[in-house]
């Protein structure tokens, strides 16, 4: 699985924030949505059965924005099942 496009960083929060990722058709992806802490996680995406997927994250971060998350007007994304579990490069 691997983040084929990213969105623009600092995506308006009313638009869309979307990635694009591929993966195999037969794996298993798990994403995670994470609050500007890196720590806290705020939602979770799964998927199968194709190759090429368009996870549209927006309605994550105005959620969070709403709440008390401490996210600081910053999301972060990671793979829930890879080995690095690094998160990738802020997106809001």
């Amino acid at each position: 699985m691997q983040i084929v496009k990213y969105p623009p960083i600092y995506s308006p929060a009313f638009g869309e924030v979307v990635f694009q990722i591929s993966a195999a058709a037969e794996e298993l992806l798990e994403l995670d949505i994470l609050a500007n802490d890196q720590t806290t996680v705020i939602g979770k995406k799964r998927f199968r059965g194709s190759t090429l997927y368009r996870v549209n994250v927006a309605g994550y971060g105005r959620r969070a924005n709403r709440s008390n998350t401490p996210t600081s007007g910053r999301l972060f994304i990671r793979f829930s099942r890879q080995t690095d579990n690094q998160p990738h490069a802020p997106f809001w």
